[in-house]
């Protein structure tokens, strides 16, 4: 995957989250934490507790999470790329705060790392 289907498919769930999640669904995301491989730290982890609870809530198949960008066909970069696709869309990587360019770094640099292996000294 690159970045820009990363980025389609975070925009579809962006727009679904806008229309069936919670109003204040932005608010619950935490640009340092999100981590779009782990259940509790993703965005559906941020906005309803929980991966699971998410998809339960939202009545949506393995399939859909992929196609609204909740979740990876594979392991490795698709998760980096989606948590950058993510961040972009949230304003995280474009606002000039020290959080947030902190956020953008991090996660600039798990994709770097899942694509070329780990940085070395």
């Amino acid at each position: 995957m690159i970045l820009a289907e990363a980025r389609v498919r975070a925009q579809r769930g962006y727009v679904l989250l806008d229309e069936k999640g919670p109003d204040d669904w932005k608010e619950r995301i935490d640009p340092l934490t999100l981590d779009m491989n782990n259940t509790y730290n993703c965005i559906l982890g941020q906005v309803y507790a929980d991966f699971w609870r998410g998809t339960e809530t939202l009545e949506m198949t393995h399939d859909e999470t992929v196609h609204y960008g909740f979740n990876a066909q594979s392991f490795g970069a698709e998760y980096a790329l989606l948590k950058l696709a993510w961040l972009e869309l949230l304003g995280y990587a474009t606002d000039g705060s020290e959080k947030n360019k902190e956020a953008a770094l991090c996660a600039l640099t798990e994709t770097s790392q899942w694509i070329t292996g780990p940085m070395r000294k």
